[in-house]
């Protein structure tokens, strides 16, 4: 066997001792970042997912709101429909009404109703009436023709 001295034994483990101290350090020194940096994406990846799922919230809500207002504008739609196929009707009645004249004397199988007169249809009788005057117009036109 070969023998050592017990002094150099000692200087080879002290030597050794501090040449492996800095290489433990640097490697519990990039042990401990990738450790924090791991702890740090962690937590961002914690927080993603929360504002992930407030987001995912939101537009579900939003979601909800559109089809409220489309059913809304559907409805809109619908009665703005209905008021203008309303609106064109009584056009056409008053346009009829306008065509055909208005005459003085009623149709033959009317009996005349007469009214009280009040002094309010006293003076409409003084001053006919826009309408009144347009439709005496188309009437004498038409009975001229």
């Amino acid at each position: 066997m070969i023998s050592v001295h017990p002094e150099a034994l000692k200087r080879h483990t002290i030597a050794s001792f501090h040449q492996e101290e800095p290489v433990k350090q640097h490697w519990e020194r990039i042990e401990s970042y990738y450790v924090s940096r791991l702890d740090t994406l962690q937590k961002e990846i914690e927080q993603s997912t929360t504002e992930n799922q407030k987001l995912s919230q939101s537009r579900h809500e939003l979601l909800k709101e559109v089809v409220r207002l489309s059913q809304k504008s559907t409805e809109l739609s619908l009665k703005n429909e209905a008021l203008t196929r309303i609106i064109a009707e009584k056009e056409n009645k008053i346009a009829a009404f306008m065509y055909e004249g208005v005459t003085l004397t009623d149709p033959p199988n009317v009996q005349p109703v007469r009214p009280s007169k009040s002094e309010g249809e006293i003076r409409s009788k003084k001053e006919p009436s826009l309408f009144r005057q347009i439709s005496l117009r188309l009437s004498s036109s038409r009975k001229t023709e």
